[in-house]
């Protein structure tokens, strides 16, 4: 039961296509965190400056100010942080999200990044499918599989395989991507390098470009409707909802963050007391959850029915919307005392918060992942809540 309360509360171990049957928690000391010696099983660590400098034979899921993996990964890497750079190799597929995520390895299978300032270097081979969207993006090594890029500036250089698509205001293209491609941007600069061996589907804001034409091997064809402003410079549909999805993502963070802090200087037992019971019985931790989450809104349902229970009934959906919405940072706030209790360790409010930021991070990232990563963060959102709901009814028998 407790090796499951590992795996649940950490959600991590679900990344992968089975969950694993042993894994290492390094708990740092301190802000600064290293791993020096290889481990043998997944590992799942935070902290505000990460160092992995030796080889890791199961997954890595890191979180952090400031992570840099320079050893080798065998399976998946999931990081998340203010910068990361993956050094190494990597066995399977990359899932990060940060300020700067740089990739400077070979990763076997895909990579799926997140960020603001995005680099692909010259060195790194990319095995699969390569998803990134940032502010700018930079694609210096080679991509086997298809490439699928959106950001502010995207440079690209290295040679693509398969199929291309890039959306971004300013498009550089020196290097060569050998299969059919699309291309949606304000302009589109064609490097002496430069070269498309497949068809070439386009948009830019200066219409038909000759150049464009000559870089092309294939058939290469100006499709206004591509375009992602209409003729009244107002957003296509297409690009309002990606608009809108990458803004409610980082208003997602940053309401989070607000919440952990105020959050962790409102309570100071409430948590420590939930992953008590988490530790004692998981399983029926996981029942509560799911008992909270069925019932409440049927309850809400059964007092709105008469005029007196109006205010009560609409008290229950107020704290039903707010578990909703909240879901994900409380979660992180159990987590991260479950890791503070496990291992004793007495962090400062600094280091909890960048621990409990990590999780939510990472709980948002497994989320993207279709069915297992669904399953994962559902069972750490029950196992966490609760956990909480038992607290709460022990504090109340306590007082009543």
């Amino acid at each position: 039961m407790k090796k499951f309360l590992a795996v649940s509360l950490s959600v991590l171990s679900l990344a992968s296509a089975a969950p694993a049957l042993a894994a290492t928690f390094p708990v740092p000391d301190g802000e600064h965190f290293s791993i020096t010696v290889p481990l043998n099983d997944d590992v799942y660590t935070a902290a505000g400056v990460l160092r992995v400098e030796e080889n890791i034979a199961g997954d890595l899921v890191i979180a952090g100010g400031d992570v840099t993996i320079s050893g080798n990964v065998q399976e998946d890497v999931i990081a998340a942080g203010g910068s990361v750079t993956i050094e190494g190799n990597v066995g399977d597929d990359v899932r990060s999200a940060g300020g700067d995520v740089s990739i400077e390895g070979n990763v076997t299978g895909d990579v799926i990044v997140f960020g603001g300032q995005l680099m692909i270097g010259e060195n790194a081979v990319i095995q699969g499918d390569l998803i990134a969207a940032g502010g700018m993006v930079q694609v210096l090594g080679a991509v086997r599989g298809k490439l699928d890029v959106s950001g502010g500036e995207v440079i690209l250089r290295g040679p693509v395989e398969g199929a291309t698509k890039i959306k971004g205001d300013r498009v550089r293209l020196d290097g060569i991507l050998n299969d059919d491609t699309i291309i949606i941007a304000d302009t589109i600069t064609i490097g002496e390098n430069g070269l498309i061996g497949g068809n070439l589907t386009y948009w830019t804001a200066k219409g038909i470009d000759d150049r464009l034409e000559t870089a092309t091997r294939g058939t290469a064809t100006f499709d206004p409707e591509l375009r992602p402003y209409d003729g009244k410079g107002e957003m296509h549909s297409k690009s309002v909802i990606a608009f809108f999805v990458a803004a409610i993502f980082g208003y997602g963070l940053l309401a989070a963050s607000l919440f952990i802090i105020v959050t962790m200087l409102l309570t100071k037992k409430y948590f420590g007391e939930s992953v008590k019971y988490a530790m004692k019985k998981p399983w029926v931790c996981v029942g509560y959850g799911l008992v909270f989450f069925v019932v409440t809104p049927i309850l809400g349902v059964l007092l709105m029915i008469t005029i007196i229970g109006i205010p009560l009934g609409a008290s229950v959906f107020a704290l039903y919307g707010f578990s909703i919405v909240f879901a994900l940072p409380l979660t992180a706030i159990v987590a991260a005392k479950w890791c503070e209790i496990k291992y004793k360790k007495k962090w400062n409010k600094v280091a909890f918060f960048f621990v409990a930021v990590g999780v939510y991070l990472i709980l948002k990232i497994v989320g993207f992942i279709p069915i297992i990563g669904w399953i994962a963060v559902m069972l750490a959102v029950l196992l966490a809540f609760g956990a909480m709901l038992q607290a709460k009814i022990a504090l109340w028998k306590k007082y009543a």
